[in-house]
C-alpha cells in the first residue's frame, strides 16, 4: 500500500507509513455519520509527500555529513601520517622511534574504526588484540599467557569500545614492558553480569601502586574506561609477585 485509501465507505482512512510496510488505520464516526471522505484522501496524502521530501532531505543531509566525516579523517590520517612517519625516519633514539611508531598505529587504528557505525565482533577483535599482543611481547622477550573465558565468542562491541579498549590494550601493555621490564604478561577476558572484564598483569618490578608517578599513563587508561561507563582498579598482589589492571565495561545488548 502506497496510497491513502478509504475503508467501510469513510467509516475508516488508510495511512501508508514513510519507512516501513505498516499502515496506520483512523476509525470513528461523527453525529452518527462516516467521519472521512475523498476529500481526506488528497489532504493526507499532500501531508505525506511533504513528509516524504523532508525524509530525503534528511536522509540526504545525514549521507553529506557521513562523507564529510569519512574524508576528513581520510585526509587526517594520510596528513598526520606522512609528517609522523618522517619523524620516526629522523629520530636518533630508538624509544623515541618506537613511541613515534606506536603513535602511527594508534592514529591508523582509531581513523579505520571511528569510519564503522555497525557493531563490531569482539570475538575478531580478540583475535586481534592477541596477535598484536603476541608479537610485542614476543619481540621484548616476555612470555604471553593469554586467556579467553567461554561464552565471549557472541559478544560484540560498539564502534566507540572497540577504539577505547584497544588503546587501552596497548597501553597497558607498553607500561608494563616499559616500567616492569617483566618475565611473564599474563592477559584474562572473561564475561560476568552482562560486562566485559578485563585483567592485565605482570610479574616484573613491584612498586606499590600508590607511589606510581603520573607519567606511567595510568589516568590516560582510567579515562578511557571511564568513557565507557566502566570501572578500572589496580592490584598489588604481594605474595603472588604480581601487579594487575582490572577493567569492566558493559556489553553491548546487556541487561
Amino acid at each position: 500500500m502506497t496510497e491513502p485509501q478509504l475503508e467501510g465507505n469513510g467509516l475508516s482512512l488508510r495511512v501508508p507509513a514513510l519507512t516501513t510496510a505498516a499502515v496506520y488505520q483512523l476509525s470513528g464516526k461523527q453525529m452518527a455519520s462516516r467521519l472521512f471522505s475523498k476529500a481526506d484522501i488528497k489532504t493526507v496524502a499532500a501531508l505525506l509527500d511533504i513528509a516524504q521530501m523532508a525524509c530525503n532531505a534528511s536522509d540526504a543531509r545525514e549521507q553529506a555529513v557521513r562523507e564529510e566525516r569519512e574524508r576528513l579523517l581520510h585526509d587526517l590520517n594520510a596528513t598526520v601520517g606522512a609528517k609522523l612517519r618522517r619523524l620516526a625516519d629522523d629520530l636518533p633514539e630508538a624509544q623515541h622511534r618506537e613511541a613515534t611508531e606506536e603513535a602511527l598505529q594508534a592514529l591508523d587504528t582509531t581513523v579505520k574504526l571511528s569510519l564503522q557505525d555497525d557493531p563490531f565482533s569482539l570475538q575478531a577483535h580478540l583475535q586481534a588484540w592477541q596477535t598484536e599482543t603476541a608479537h610485542r611481547t614476543a619481540a621484548a622477550a616476555v612470555q604471553l599467557d593469554w586467556q579467553v573465558a567461554d561464552g565471549l565468542e557472541q559478544g560484540e562491541l560498539a564502534p566507540k569500545q572497540a577504539v577505547e579498549l584497544t588503546q587501552f590494550l596497548r597501553e597497558a601493555v607498553t607500561n608494563a614492558l616499559k616500567h616492569a621490564q617483566p618475565s611473564r604478561l599474563i592477559v584474562r577476558f572473561a564475561r560476568e553480569a552482562g560486562s566485559l572484564q578485563v585483567s592485565i598483569s605482570n610479574d616484573g618490578k613491584i612498586q606499590p601502586p600508590e607511589t606510581w608517578q603520573a607519567g606511567t599513563g595510568m589516568g590516560g587508561m582510567a579515562a578511557r574506561i571511564r568513557t565507557l561507563h566502566g570501572e578500572l582498579h589496580i592490584q598489588h598482589l604481594v605474595q603472588q609477585g604480581y601487579v594487575r589492571l582490572d577493567a569492566a565495561i558493559p556489553l553491548l545488548g546487556a541487561a
